[in-house]
């Protein structure tokens, strides 16, 4: 969205853009806020609700969005209760902290971009939208499904998550949910296709002590996750995933989910910095590497799309070699098994380096060498040589038809 709002691009990147903003805003009508919820997760307001909010105002002010119905009445509800009353009095006592809205709008109008005048960047949003404003129900069966791995967005393999960790097991204030860590049977399923960035998800699995031998099969993934994309998660009720249960998507979200669940640690300790700084590389790789990979793979992209995100791509990944890994030679170590690989978070290896590595060195798939980057080649190179990432592909390999 940043992109569609600040960028000077060109005309055929602008239009790449807002169609696939389209279809995830109506991917997110038509499934997340089905049956106009008042808040995205649970019976009260959370930070997931204020992200969301301040990104569809963006659309709603800047882009002149037409939401869907269902968008229409979570977001207007959110602005009726004024949950950010509070922070805008502030910010109006604070101008100095404070970006005005006419000056962000005058911004945009005044750097329209390449051969495309801004009025008609607006009214592209307008006149062309497949949104629907008036009904709940309309299907999104109609627009492409987006791919966000690099294979068919059917998983060849959904190997079961087990966890057989004893720990506290008896201590009698424990949930019934987490009680069920002490079981031997599945209590979640994942969903990958051996060529995305669900890989990264069983290596961290793997490594995490709970990557079950089982296989199960599924020719209805599209129930269980809408949008297509892998990996997913399936919590177990009656040790059975159906879309019923809790899903959880998105790497940021199923590599959290491997980490409280491990029995052998892949990240940081609970409530210390290290774990915030965790999330953060878990963020960075998602919204700024992976989302770039996946729009340059995409049979969608035109020319002129591929051509700035390519750009772009190589922008972060000079970021990334020049910031992130600039001490790799002096990184830190564990003195054993990895032969002196710098991990990005810390002394040890965690669900950072997981999908971290594997969408670094996927960033090859389009083109780009990491040769160029050597900071970074030789970290995706050092995580890659250890022993259990190893054993974990061989898995992979194994289980691949």
């Amino acid at each position: 969205m940043n992109d569609l709002v600040f960028a000077t691009i060109s005309e055929g990147a602008y239009k790449y853009l807002a169609e696939k903003l389209k279809i995830k805003l109506q991917y997110l009508n038509d499934h997340e806020l089905k049956g106009k919820r008042k808040y995205w997760v649970g019976h009260e307001l959370s930070v997931a609700d204020i992200y969301l909010y301040s990104l569809l105002e963006v659309a709603s002010d800047l882009l002149q969005w037409p939401f869907g119905a269902n968008t229409k009445a979570y977001f207007e509800g959110l602005k009726k209760s004024g949950f950010n009353k509070p922070a805008l009095e502030f910010l109006a006592k604070h101008p100095e902290i404070s970006v005005a809205d006419k000056t962000v709008w005058h911004s945009y109008e005044t750097d329209g971009g390449v051969g495309t005048p801004t009025a008609e960047r607006k009214s592209f949003f307008r006149t062309s939208s497949n949104h629907s404003s008036s009904s709940d129900t309309k299907s999104s069966t109609s627009l492409p499904h987006p791919t966000f791995s690099f294979s068919p967005i059917f998983p060849k393999i959904i190997p079961n998550i087990n966890n057989n960790s004893n720990n506290n097991s008896t201590k009698s204030q424990e949930s019934s949910t987490c009680s069920n860590r002490t079981s031997t049977k599945p209590i979640a399923t994942l969903y990958y296709a051996t060529t995305s960035s669900g890989v990264a998800n069983v290596i961290a699995a793997h490594r995490a002590g709970i990557l079950g031998t089982k296989l199960v099969a599924s020719s209805d993934y599209l129930t269980i996750n809408p949008k297509g994309n892998v990996p997913a998660i399936v919590l177990h009720e009656n040790n059975t995933a159906t879309a019923e249960n809790t899903i959880l998507f998105e790497n940021a979200a199923t590599l959290q989910w491997i980490m409280d669940h491990a029995t052998s640690p892949v990240g940081p300790a609970p409530e210390t910095d290290e774990i915030y700084l965790v999330q953060s590389k878990l963020s960075f790789i998602s919204s700024e590497i992976h989302s770039l990979l996946t729009d340059l793979l995409s049979s969608n992209s035109n020319t002129d799309a591929r051509k700035y995100l390519s750009e772009k791509l190589k922008e972060k990944m000079q970021y990334a070699n020049d910031i992130e890994f600039a001490d790799n030679s002096n990184g830190s170590v564990d003195g054993g098994e990895n032969g002196g690989t710098k991990y990005w978070v810390g002394n040890a290896y965690s669900i950072a380096d997981a999908y971290g590595a594997f969408i670094f060195a996927a960033a090859e798939f389009t083109g780009i060498q990491l040769l160029s980057f050597p900071n970074l080649k030789k970290y995706v190179d050092g995580i890659n040589e250890l022993n259990f990432v190893q054993e974990a592909n061989d898995i992979i390999s194994d289980q691949t038809p």
